[in-house]
């Protein structure tokens, strides 16, 4: 059984329909980035890598903040651990405030989607959907030439006690993160599921490739999860 911890990265405060799918309009929304440790018998991986410095995101088209300590070294630190002791990095999808800092982890492998891999980084049908500010190429660099890429098929169990499912909805390369704990099968979402309110509002998230994809994860994961871990939910650590 695992240990999660989810560690808040960044924060953002926006106009509703930017992050709810024709909805909420007139509204100020806030939503948070997550990271997630997992631990299980000394073995210490993580579900994404979160973003960079500040200084890194105000090229960005979302100007999320970033406190004092919440950088990814930072967070980790303060868990007492080094980017060195992570073994394993699994993407639940590659937005850039995903997937920033795998640079930082040296003896990680990585866990991607290879339908998202294919579709995203080698073969894009329309290249156009990806642009650079959105899907960091030099990521990608770093992921295909790290010899550490180990690419998931749709249903997956890359590690003892997990398992990942292809999702979409968000994006192509959209998986979702089982985890058994002792308190139940805990999903990490991906974005597809971005808050509480997407789930049981069955409103969709506001950036999508695919919307009867979203439904479709909605309902999978409503049946086969005790503990929902949405990526971008503000209150996550409030409800566990």
């Amino acid at each position: 059984m695992y240990t999660i911890r989810p560690l808040r990265n960044s924060h953002l405060t926006t106009q509703g329909p930017v992050i709810f799918y024709q909805s909420k309009v007139g509204e100020t929304v806030s939503i948070a980035g997550w990271i997630f440790l997992l631990e299980r018998a000394g073995h210490k991986y993580l579900v994404d890598t979160g973003i960079g410095q500040p200084s890194d995101v105000v090229r960005k088209r979302f100007a999320f903040i970033i406190e004092p300590g919440e950088d990814t070294l930072g967070l980790l630190q303060r868990e007492g651990i080094a980017p060195e002791e992570i073994e394993g990095v699994i993407l639940t999808h590659l937005h850039w405030d995903h997937c920033t800092n795998v640079a930082l982890f040296p003896h990680a492998k990585y866990f991607v989607s290879s339908r998202g891999w294919r579709d995203v980084v080698e073969a894009p049908r329309h290249p156009l959907l990806y642009p650079a500010r959105s899907f960091p190429p030099t990521v990608y660099q770093h992921l295909r030439e790290s010899g550490r890429l180990s690419l998931l098929d749709d249903e997956d169990s890359p590690l003892p006690g997990i398992r990942t499912f292809w999702v979409g909805g968000h994006t192509p390369c959209c998986q979702a993160v089982s985890v058994e704990t002792a308190s139940g099968r805990a999903i990490i979402t991906s974005d597809t599921v971005s808050t509480w309110e997407h789930l049981e509002k069955n409103i969709a998230p506001a950036a999508l490739f695919d919307l009867p994809q979203c439904f479709e994860a909605y309902d999978r994961i409503r049946n086969e999860a005790g503990i929902i871990l949405p990526t971008h939910e503000p209150n996550l650590a409030a409800r566990y």
